[in-house]
């Protein structure tokens, strides 16, 4: 279980692991990643956030855009839990700005809100791939998100949410 205590800058990702369960409660507090790569990674684990203060963010505060680049990044099976704060700011010259699914992986929107993030390959604030990716909204906002044709990209597919090929 983790509370922040204050504003974090990160210089790489954190990375929650296969088997593990992580708690963190943004307790009004920004969690951010400076560098290009995701703010928070989750690898087969699970990642519960919370925020008991309504104000606390994860975000992306990287000036360059490339590919993986987002906010939070569920793989390998890998479980993530939403219940309240914002996902903000995450710009990805791939898929998921604020939050990109791998294959396998499940996300239950249970509050908070997702907005101000950008893609190019689609999902602006949730890019759900294919291979049984699931995506569930109990509850909670997401708006003002965009897909963005950046320099080097043919795509521009889903500014809010992206569901590629058998993902739900």
């Amino acid at each position: 279980n983790y509370y922040l205590g204050d504003d974090l800058v990160i210089n790489h990702m954190i990375t929650v692991k296969s088997g593990d369960t992580v708690n963190l409660c943004l307790n009004g507090k920004k969690i951010s990643c400076n560098v290009s790569t995701e703010t928070l990674s989750i690898f087969g684990g699970t990642l519960n956030v919370t925020d008991c203060k309504d104000t606390g963010a994860i975000s992306h505060a990287a000036e360059t855009v490339s590919y993986g680049s987002s906010c939070v990044g569920i793989y390998s099976n890998g479980n993530f839990n939403l219940y309240g704060g914002s996902i903000t700011d995450g710009k990805t010259a791939g898929s998921g700005g604020g939050v990109y699914m791998g294959s396998y992986t499940v996300f239950h929107m249970y509050g908070g809100k997702i907005y101000g993030n950008s893609a190019s390959n689609g999902g602006g604030a949730v890019s759900v791939a294919s291979n049984n990716s699931k995506f569930y909204m109990h509850d909670g906002e997401i708006y003002g998100n965009s897909a963005i044709k950046f320099a080097n990209s043919t795509s521009g597919n889903g500014g809010a949410v992206y569901v590629g090929s058998n993902g739900t």
